[in-house]
């Protein structure tokens, strides 16, 4: 605005210079005043500039500000999806509204209150994960417990099937020896029986023998019988 009335002033001078008829020091004050006027012009039109510069500046300030609170938001957003701080209906929510608009982030509504409600409920959390914690090395313990009953029970069982196959391989060599026994002693009643064998066809070669001398001496006795008696 300045600078335009600084160039309007300059035009009317110029008018009236343009239109009046004026002495050498009329000129010269004119002349004077109009190079102040173009010193004032171009002091005036840096100032425009370096405000303009200035402006531009500050408006990319905010842009990457408003940037790295979008980004901060999201940070905040993805992390309390985490947490099941938001939705509201999450679990850890309480059915409060966790969530923060730009807005509120720049104005500082809601922000502060949000604080304390978000450290309660944190609070809250980490007193349920120590909770869950604290159950779960019970159970670990509980867990721990009943494996070791079952590997003692297993120990045992491995124990007890060990000495079955000890006394099953004790069961085995005895049955073999006996087997064995066996064998022998059947080999032995065969060499016994052929032995008998040969005897009895000794025996019976030997009664054959002595039959057929036998029938031939009774042959004899008795054509000697019928010659005497005749």
């Amino acid at each position: 605005l300045e600078l335009d009335a600084v160039k309007e002033e300059n035009n009317k001078l110029q008018q009236i210079y343009d239109v009046q008829e004026v002495s050498a020091v009329d000129v010269k004050k004119i002349n004077h005043e109009k190079n102040e006027l173009q010193q004032a012009i171009i002091f005036l039109n840096k100032n425009l500039e370096d405000a303009e510069k200035r402006m531009w500046n500050e408006e990319i300030k905010v842009t990457k500000a408003k940037e790295m609170l979008e980004v901060r938001l999201q940070d905040y957003h993805t992390m309390a999806r985490k947490l099941k701080l938001i939705p509201k209906a999450a679990a850890n929510a309480q059915a409060q509204n966790f969530e923060i608009s730009l807005l509120d982030l720049v104005s500082g509504k809601r922000t502060s209150q949000n604080t304390e409600k978000i450290k309660l409920a944190l609070i809250n959390q980490l007193k349920q994960l120590n909770d869950d914690v604290e159950h779960l090395k019970h159970k670990k313990m509980s867990v721990q417990e009943a494996r070791e009953q079952v590997q003692t029970m297993i120990d045992d069982k491995a124990n007890d099937v060990k000495m079955l196959k000890e006394q099953i391989r004790k069961v085995d060599e005895t049955i073999e020896q006996e087997k064995d026994d066996d064998d022998r002693k059947a080999a032995k009643q065969v060499q016994e029986l052929e032995s008998l064998e040969n005897q009895r066809k000794r025996l019976q070669k030997h009664l054959n023998e002595e039959l057929d001398e036998a029938v031939g001496q009774l042959k004899i006795a008795k054509y000697q019988y019928v010659e005497v008696r005749f």
